[in-house]
């Protein structure tokens, strides 16, 4: 459901291409009607369903965002199916009525209605890609560090807004436990949070066994393959 409250450019995108799809399926004898069905109802219906739903919870502001999604697909199908309409003959009605630009004076609302929905959802993309690359970042950070501790690796992370800090969430499996001043090293080394808040990192430690037939593996044979690991990657970037 939160997907769908923050609409962005991909969305846009999507519902023009969706729209020329979809009256393309309608002057097609080959395609069936069902599917323009099907596509209008799949664009319409979950963000208005989502929208109602956080209007029943008091959620406006991720309602509006719902209801956004919804009038940028109402908007970017009517517009796309109607110049591809056009663009494929049905036109000579109104032939007589309009000489030139005819497609510009019959969708003129609709194309100012495009301007502003490209500029508004130009925010949320901002936004998303900022997410994303932080996202990246941390964990790359995370992987990056943990290079320095034999048979430790990251399995997962989070990242979360909670009481006015960027917190994230970081599990790690390691055979060694990591104390308060690794988590403090490793958090310093983190990037500043595009929402410009104080970053505070939470690793949580599983401890793992790495187990051959011969029996367990020393840190001091980790430290080795580990070290070993490092260098095979290195020879295998610089030979490309």
């Amino acid at each position: 459901m939160l997907s769908r409250t923050n609409p962005n450019y991909l969305d846009l995108m999507i519902a023009l291409a969706g729209g020329a799809v979809g009256a393309y399926a309608v002057i097609s004898p080959r395609i069936p009607n069902a599917i323009v069905g099907v596509a209008i109802a799949t664009a319409l219906v979950p963000p208005l369903c989502t929208g109602t739903i956080f209007i029943a919870r008091g959620d406006w502001e991720h309602a509006f965002g719902a209801y956004l999604l919804t009038g940028t697909n109402i908007i970017a199908i009517q517009f796309s199916s109607s110049i591809v309409l056009w663009l494929c003959g049905f036109h000579k009605v109104v032939d007589r009525f309009y000489s030139d630009h005819k497609v510009i004076w019959l969708n003129g609302i609709t194309i100012v209605l495009l301007i502003l929905l490209f500029v508004t959802l130009g925010a949320n993309t901002k936004l998303l890609v900022d997410k994303i690359s932080f996202e990246t970042e941390v964990r790359n950070v995370l992987v990056r560090e943990m290079h320095s501790y034999p048979g430790a690796y990251v399995s997962e992370t989070r990242i979360a807004l909670e009481n006015g800090k960027t917190i994230v969430r970081a599990v790690i499996r390691s055979p060694n436990s990591f104390s308060a001043e690794d988590v403090a090293k490793i958090e310093s080394k983190l990037p500043d949070s595009p929402d410009h808040l104080p970053i505070e990192l939470r690793l949580r430690h599983i401890s793992i066994e790495v187990i051959t037939k011969n029996g367990l593996i020393s840190d001091a044979e980790m430290s080795q393959m580990a070290k070993i690991d490092e260098k095979s990657k290195h020879l295998f970037f610089t030979f490309r």
